[in-house]
């Protein structure tokens, strides 16, 4: 995608850390050598964006726009064909916090190097591509998280309820696990776990899964 294209909102040249919280708006995460926050088919009124301690920024879509008219669900088709905010993020030094909350919409991320990535989803869903990071949180309530070569270096929480998350090209055999599963199932690697399961094993990454009535798979 060419950011240069859609209408520019904000420099992000000084931000080291982002907090994105949207309703029904699809937000776009990249990686980009022109770093700022666009819009497309939306604009500034959509959101309130708020600088904090001069490096960290905050933004917060304003009023959902169809969250009235109806539920949408955690399988939506549109999803990553027109999304209406882009934030690309420069291509050189990486973010030091990416923290997204999604209700009732989606995300996609691709393409980024974060060393603490937050993700909280609810009746939404979010996607990640070619990203990595230090750190990783997932919390997921009824919504779909698909991840393709997520890599990450030191550890990696999941909270999952009523879900499904996918994270391929992520798990290698020496890495560790916690886990905590009801009534679900969950595979790590070549291994797979279904019913009510409570297992350990050190390593590093270590992947850390409390899983109620979800499919969780660490591929």
């Amino acid at each position: 995608m060419d950011v240069r294209s859609l209408h520019k909102y904000m420099e992000l040249d000084q931000v080291n850390s982002i907090s994105v919280s949207t309703g029904d708006i699809q937000v776009l995460v990249l990686s980009s050598k022109y770093p700022g926050i666009y819009f497309r088919s939306c604009d500034q009124s959509s959101f309130t964006a708020t600088m904090m301690h001069g490096d960290a920024l905050a933004l917060t879509q304003r009023i959902p726009f169809w969250k009235s008219k109806f539920k949408k669900g955690p399988s939506l088709h549109w999803l990553w064909t027109t999304p209406l905010l882009v934030i690309a993020l420069r291509e050189q030094g990486a973010l030091r916090e990416l923290n997204i909350q999604v209700s009732s919409g989606s995300a996609r991320i691709t393409d980024i190097d974060v060393r603490k990535l937050g993700c909280k989803v609810i009746a939404g869903s979010l996607r990640i591509q070619y990203s990595s990071c230090e750190f990783a949180a997932f919390s997921l309530t009824n919504s779909s998280v698909v991840s393709t070569s997520l890599k990450v270096k030191e550890g990696c929480s999941v909270s999952a309820s009523l879900s499904r998350m996918v994270l391929t090209g992520s798990f290698q055999t020496e890495n560790g696990y916690q886990i905590r599963s009801n009534n679900g199932s969950l595979r790590l690697g070549s291994q797979r776990l279904s019913g009510t399961v409570v297992e350990e094993k050190p390593g590093t990454p270590l992947y850390v899964v409390e899983s109620d009535n979800s499919r969780v798979e660490i591929l």
